[in-house]
């Protein structure tokens, strides 16, 4: 069976009986009988028996051609033909790889209605050998056999059905993507135990395994059709593949509470430093810094006659004197359209060191990046097992309706 190709491929003796009472002959009991070679089958009418859903089937001749034609005393005929036969199969793979398909091969005649010939199943019906029924990916656990009639624009046809009920074997996929996609998510966590100054190996580590978790998921896919819907399969390594990235997160979350902290740090021993410097001052006896009361003295202005600007500093403070310049004298004088801004150039630089000050305080870590790594240690491995038992619990659960199911039918 492929299912990339939505077939399956079959090696078949097919055998049909039909009666013609003008190759009926005289002989010594009735259950007499006549075998001639192949090459007698094309001067005889034969029905025009195919397969509706082949896609390709081709004759054995090694060492002769696979045919024998058995002709009985009262006009009985019987052909059998071996060949091989590969069909199509519409497959449902939500469930892949625990899934069941149930395909089918269908035998109806090309050009005869039933007014001309009508298809029924033998007294022996179906038969499997051995082999069949314990494939290497796939076990039959039933079959059924079935006759209708089709009807289409050109009439209405006997059909004959055969229906192939296959589990999936899971050995396979255990051992190649199940088991494989556990061990890269359980080597993830190895960076949990790796000192978090140890950078090249935590991130290299976690790299790594989301790149193999990728080339995993994308083996396993290449093999698969492409259809539009999640299968079960997709799931698991979804949900791997999203736990060995968040390893990888975390680390990240780790460097970046790091850095933080010591950024804290540091503009506290700054903030510290700059407490203790005018205590120092005022010890040694050095000039207090003037007071927001006292009256500073003046210096000379700067007067701009092409704006009308006029900045008057006065020690740590700035004043600006918007003023009107006449346009006769160029001589500037204040009137009532004159504005004073002033400001300290002392106060911007304390709400600035307010405002960074703001930032690096707005947001406290709760825990430090030695708690980060020592939750993830349980958190990680704890959530994995959640959900590795609630997605065996379903699939499995599944299985066994499935086998029910095909219990019930029989």
């Amino acid at each position: 069976m492929y299912f990339y190709w939505q077939d399956f491929t079959v090696d078949i003796y097919f055998r049909q009986y039909w009666i013609d009472p003008r190759l009926a002959f005289n002989s010594c009991g009735p259950n007499a009988s006549l075998t001639v070679g192949a090459d007698m089958l094309s001067r005889l009418w034969v029905p025009d028996t195919f397969f509706v859903n082949e896609k390709k089937a081709y004759f054995h001749d090694a060492t002769t051609k696979n045919i024998f034609l058995r002709i009985k005393a009262n006009g009985q005929i019987f052909v059998s033909i071996r060949l091989t036969l590969q069909a199509m199969c519409k497959m449902d793979l939500k469930d892949f790889p625990m899934d069941t398909q149930r395909c089918s091969i269908q035998v109806e005649s090309y050009g005869y209605t039933t007014m001309d010939i009508e298809y029924y199943w033998g007294d022996k019906g179906l038969g499997f050998e051995e082999s069949v029924e314990d494939l290497a990916q796939f076990s039959l656990i039933h079959h059924e056999k079935m006759r209708v009639v089709s009807g289409t624009s050109t009439g209405k046809y006997s059909r004959l059905y055969v229906w192939l009920e296959l589990r999936r074997r899971m050995g396979y996929y255990l051992i190649q993507i199940y088991c494989p996609a556990i061990l890269i998510v359980v080597i993830s966590w190895v960076s949990f135990w790796l000192a978090r100054e140890s950078t090249p190996a935590r991130v290299a580590l976690g790299v790594t395994t989301v790149l193999t978790m990728t080339t995993l998921m994308s083996n396993t896919n290449a093999s698969l059709p492409k259809v539009s819907y999640i299968k079960s399969i997709d799931i698991y390594l979804g949900v791997c593949y999203l736990m060995v990235f968040a390893s990888l997160l975390e680390y990240a979350a780790v460097g970046y509470v790091s850095k933080h902290i010591k950024r804290q740090r540091k503009s506290q021993k700054q903030e510290s430093k700059e407490n203790e410097e005018p205590l120092n001052e005022a010890e040694n006896g050095a000039k207090a810094p003037p007071s927001c009361n006292s009256t500073p003295s003046r210096s000379k202005p700067f007067a701009s006659a092409e704006y009308g600007l006029q900045v008057m500093t006065e020690n740590d403070s700035v004043r600006t004197h918007l003023v009107q310049q006449s346009p006769a004298r160029g001589r500037n004088y204040p009137n009532y359209h004159s504005t004073d801004v002033s400001y300290d150039v002392n106060d911007i630089e304390n709400g600035r060191a307010k405002k960074k000050k703001w930032r690096n305080r707005c947001w406290r870590p709760t825990m430090g990046p030695s708690d980060i790594d020592k939750y993830s240690r349980f958190a990680f491995p704890i959530t994995f097992l959640l959900f590795n038992a609630i997605y065996w619990t379903v699939n499995l659960q599944m299985v066994k309706r499935a086998e029910w199911n095909s219990n019930t039918d029989n």
